[in-house]
């Protein structure tokens, strides 16, 4: 017996088997299909992932080369599946290096803490020991921050 949490599940595996069969496409077309295929408006992408506006209009447009910790957080927040995100990245020329300690850290919090906030995810590669300065960055606590790099 499906119920709405069933259905949900079943468009995002659609949503994500289709995306999964792009892989020669650019990354402009890759992010372009991902942000309507889960449903990421402007709103939604910065309130959920902390980053601004001109991030989301250069993830789109492809204008400039994405930093990995971006799109790391827009995966876990927005639940996209690891294969979507090595696609996105290969797109660009970018991807996890498997042998890197934070790239690792990075695949666990995609495959293992989807749909967690930005500050949830820094509070697990803490806990995992991974240096603050390859944390996922979080406006929201900038004071935090900037003293987090000044040391």
């Amino acid at each position: 017996m499906f119920n709405y949490e069933d259905e949900i599940f079943k468009k995002q595996f659609e949503a994500d088997y289709q995306n999964s069969k792009k892989t020669n496409s650019s990354f402009s077309q890759i992010m372009k299909e991902l942000i309507r295929d889960y449903n990421i408006t402007v709103d939604r992408f910065t309130t959920k992932t902390h980053l601004s506006t001109t991030t989301y209009y250069n993830l789109i447009d492809a204008k400039k080369k994405p930093n990995i910790e971006t799109i790391v957080a827009m995966a876990v927040v927005f639940k996209i599946s690891l294969r979507n995100i090595e696609n996105l990245l290969r797109a660009f020329g970018l991807g996890f290096e498997h042998t890197n300690r934070v790239h690792h850290a990075y695949t666990l919090l995609i495959e293992r803490h989807s749909g967690k906030s930005i500050t949830e995810c820094n509070e697990v590669l803490e806990k995992i020991g991974i240096p603050k300065e390859d944390w996922l960055k979080d406006p929201y606590n900038y004071e935090e921050y900037r003293a987090m790099m000044r040391q």
